[in-house]
């Protein structure tokens, strides 16, 4: 019975060392295992928030991208608008070059035109002095000048004529120039009427030794204001 009672006791006290191990090893499993759920669910919080991080950063490259397109697009339109701008200042340029091209033609032409129209003048003059009838006068030379000569006429007034190298001048018959026309001479003129003035066309003359007679004199008028006043 002793030696039952040796082999029992270190059963026991294997079975209760055993069984004391057994539930002490119980206790400190949980511990571990709740750390390794905090370490795996601190870990995935970790990865969200890195995961959230890189899809903010995602979309601030994004932003990025899409900021410095617009600044791109920006700056081409600027570009643009510069070059639209430069064109226009050259279309500007370019027009007002033209317009003192024309305006430089058309005072050309305008002066071309004035200077034909004074070297045509006495052409035209002539011309018209040609086309206007003849008319004629008779009377005798009362002055004579080198540009005029005044006819005095019975029962009119005198008339002045202008010559000019044009007109033709013949006493008794033979040319003489009209300078050399006598005072009193007793001449018929032919002459044209060129913007109101009488031009002498030919001048025939006659020697005459009769006096020209004096103009018809005018009754003189008294000023009242410049007569004398008798004394009082």
């Amino acid at each position: 019975m002793m030696a039952s009672l040796r082999i029992w006791i270190p059963c026991v006290a294997i079975a209760c060392v055993s069984g004391a191990c057994e539930h002490d090893a119980q206790p400190t499993m949980a511990p571990a295992s709740a750390q390794l759920d905090e370490s795996q669910q601190e870990a995935a919080n970790s990865y969200s928030r890195a995961q959230q991080a890189q899809d903010v950063a995602r979309q601030k490259a994004r932003d990025a991208d899409h900021a410095q397109q617009v600044a791109i697009d920006k700056q081409h339109e600027a570009v643009d608008a510069q070059r639209e701008a430069r064109r226009a200042r050259e279309d500007a340029e370019a027009a007002q070059q033209q317009a003192i091209v024309i305006g430089r033609e058309a005072q050309q032409r305008a002066s071309a035109a004035q200077q034909r129209a004074v070297a045509e003048q006495p052409v035209a003059e002539q011309q018209t002095a040609s086309a206007a009838p003849l008319e004629t006068v008779t009377g005798r030379i009362a002055r004579i000048s080198d540009d005029s000569i005044v006819v005095r006429r019975d029962g009119a007034p005198d008339l002045t004529l202008h010559v000019d190298d044009k007109t033709a001048a013949v006493q008794d018959g033979q040319p003489i120039r009209h300078g050399d026309l006598a005072r009193g001479a007793q001449v018929t003129v032919s002459y044209r009427l060129v913007h109101d003035q009488p031009i002498a066309d030919m001048v025939q003359a006659t020697r005459s030794s009769e006096p020209v007679a004096p103009p018809e004199a005018q009754p003189a008028t008294v000023n009242p204001n410049t007569a004398p006043q008798r004394p009082l």
